[in-house]
């Protein structure tokens, strides 16, 4: 896929997710295509966390779709031309291929505390937590808000 259709199919994605209000974004879209739409729009934030001209662009997009269609475009080619990694994970994230994948490894010296993950919202995917502790240590697993959810 070229880069002017990964945007334009993340767009066709993402609109009815972020156009739609409660019961009506399930009703358009399904289970699958809610759970793909929440993907794609969580991982547009995730990259643009701190860039916040692309951020603002998205925000103005969900605002107005026909107003901010040609400014969420042009940030999303950007972002697509610039790193191929990015560009491969949103098709596999359009095609349903890619499921957040999670893996977390901590050594903690004698009276160490740790704390693996304090997570918000976990939906799906993997999550693989290996912690190892010296004698005295303090290990604390995983701490999940909203495990499977919405």
């Amino acid at each position: 896929m070229e880069p002017l259709s990964v945007a334009t199919a993340v767009l066709a994605v993402i609109t009815p997710y972020l156009t739609k209000a409660g019961d009506g974004v399930l009703e358009e879209l399904g289970k699958q295509g809610l759970a793909k739409a929440q993907a794609v729009f969580q991982a547009l934030t995730a990259r643009w966390h701190n860039k916040p001209k692309a951020l603002q662009r998205l925000k103005a997009y969900a605002g107005d779709p026909v107003l901010g269609r040609e400014g969420l475009l042009a940030a999303l080619r950007t972002e697509i031309d610039d790193d191929d990694d990015f560009a491969a994970a949103l098709k596999a994230l359009l095609e349903g291929l890619l499921q957040p994948e999670a893996f977390i490894r901590q050594q903690v010296g004698q009276h160490g505390e740790a704390l693996a993950a304090d997570i918000l919202n976990f939906r799906g995917g993997s999550l693989d937590v290996e912690q190892v502790g010296a004698d005295n240590a303090k290990l604390i697993g995983i701490r999940v808000d909203n495990f499977g959810g919405h």
